[in-house]
């Protein structure tokens, strides 16, 4: 399984109405098929002034990943840089998840 992650950090003035905004989003991006879930995270240590999250889509082939990028993301970026503009700046990174692992409470 491989993460496309977009973290964003925000003004906190518009925090509130951009987690009204970004339910609907993950639920686009999720339903163009290239990903398999999204979760949102809320990160609790921001800089002062500031609200950040991460939003992690699951996917399984990097061709997924590409054709996200080549036939969504253009329109969805777009999206979020008309409704908050400078107030949001955001960052993307990919990773493969290589290892996990789990509590074993019965032992």
């Amino acid at each position: 399984m491989m993460i496309y992650e977009v973290r964003v950090s925000l003004d906190a003035s518009v925090a509130d109405a951009w987690l009204d905004w970004i339910g609907p989003h993950m639920q686009h991006v999720v339903d163009t098929g290239c990903f398999t879930d999204a979760t949102l995270e809320r990160v609790i240590d921001p800089p002062e002034d500031r609200s950040v999250f991460r939003v992690r889509y699951s996917f399984g082939h990097l061709a997924d990943l590409r054709r996200y990028e080549a036939d969504f993301a253009p329109a969805l970026r777009e999206e979020g840089l008309r409704k908050f503009g400078t107030a949001m700046q955001a960052t993307r990174s990919v990773s493969e998840v290589t290892m996990a692992s789990e509590a074993d409470h019965g032992a």
